[in-house]
């Protein structure tokens, strides 16, 4: 289950190789990434199973909830079933399984494809807040804005900024708290899951690489209605307390 973080795609290839090599389903978590492409693919139109999210957070919401996107029409038509509580009699109240009750009302998809109207002008609009980000500190040393592979095109859902361990060895998290003292949110990036309480009894792996990622990067504010003159005031936050620091 690769996960598309944050509006970039995974190496695809890769990952497919080792399903395949394995006889592995490949389920993807695309719950970030919408409008992402890979090698000049938009995420999602061939993939067996795609999940994507309208939470509220996300560049296009429905208030909650999400869909499934499959290019097979027998798990198409088994997805269907069981989100409609395996009911298998249009009038008795007859279940063929255990089944969810995963429909989405009619009102909130109204409301999600409004907004699908402007899709592009919203993906525009979170890749123009980024590179503003990446514009503005790539001056400071041991500073980086997430871009992009150079096979992949990112959605910027999230605007992360990570920091070089060896130049801020504490981390990003006192220039978290010094944004949250400047009135600005910003919150760190994801845990690591073996971090997370409830998978404390699961059989875990050296995972350096993610406990280095979690301790260095942050989540910058990046809606789509944030204004340049908001985005000045993070930026200028951001730069007083880093180049404090060096």
């Amino acid at each position: 289950m690769p996960v598309h973080l944050y509006g970039h795609p995974v190496d695809l290839d890769l990952i497919t190789a080792v399903a395949e090599e394995f006889g592995l389903a490949l389920v993807e978590d695309g719950a970030e990434a919408l409008g992402a492409k890979y090698k000049g693919k938009m995420l999602g139109a061939t993939s067996r199973l795609f999940g994507l999210s309208f939470n509220g957070n996300k560049i296009i919401t429905t208030g909650g909830g999400g869909m499934v996107l499959t290019s097979d029409d027998d798990i198409a038509k088994r997805l269907r079933y069981l989100s409609a509580q395996s009911r298998d009699d249009k009038v008795e109240f007859a279940h063929g399984e255990v089944g969810y009750n995963y429909r989405m009302p009619n009102l909130c998809a109204a409301f999600g494809l409004g907004q699908f109207e402007a899709i592009d002008t919203l993906l525009a609009r979170k890749r123009a807040i980024a590179n503003r980000y990446r514009d503005a500190l790539m001056d400071i040393d041991g500073v980086d804005v997430r871009g992009e592979a150079n096979w992949a095109e990112n959605s910027q859902w999230m605007s992360i900024l990570t920091l070089d361990g060896a130049k801020f060895p504490e981390g990003s998290a006192p220039l978290r708290q010094a944004l949250v003292a400047g009135v600005v949110e910003a919150r760190p990036i994801w845990q690591p899951l073996h971090r997370q309480k409830a998978f404390a009894g699961c059989h875990a792996l050296t995972i350096e690489r993610a406990e280095a990622v979690y301790r260095a990067g942050m989540c910058l504010p990046c809606s789509t209605g944030l204004t340049d003159a908001d985005q000045d005031r993070v930026i200028a936050v951001i730069r007083e307390h880093l180049e404090g620091v060096s």
